[in-house]
């Protein structure tokens, strides 16, 4: 059913909502322990900014978040590491 799609949509789109949200917040996080190390700074934040292709893909310009099927690990890894 149609609205059964839109709230499966919904779903998907609030978790890479919240998804990336903690890698900024993430990225937050490293800013306070690595003051004054910018070496260590940027290689955690370089790793980290690169999760974003875990939910999307871009070709530099233009982004298209994956579909469902490829979301589904990504989600059930996502909530492992957050413990929920």
């Amino acid at each position: 059913m149609a609205s059964e799609k839109l709230v499966d949509e919904l779903a998907e789109a609030r978790f890479v909502a919240k998804f990336l949200f903690d890698v900024l917040d993430d990225i937050d996080t490293v800013s306070d322990w690595a003051k004054g190390n910018n070496v260590a700074y940027r290689r955690n934040v370089e790793r980290l900014h690169k999760r974003r292709f875990e939910v999307a893909t871009t070709d530099g310009w233009n982004w298209a978040l994956k579909d469902s099927a490829e979301l589904a690990p990504v989600l059930a890894r996502y909530r492992k590491e957050r413990g929920e």
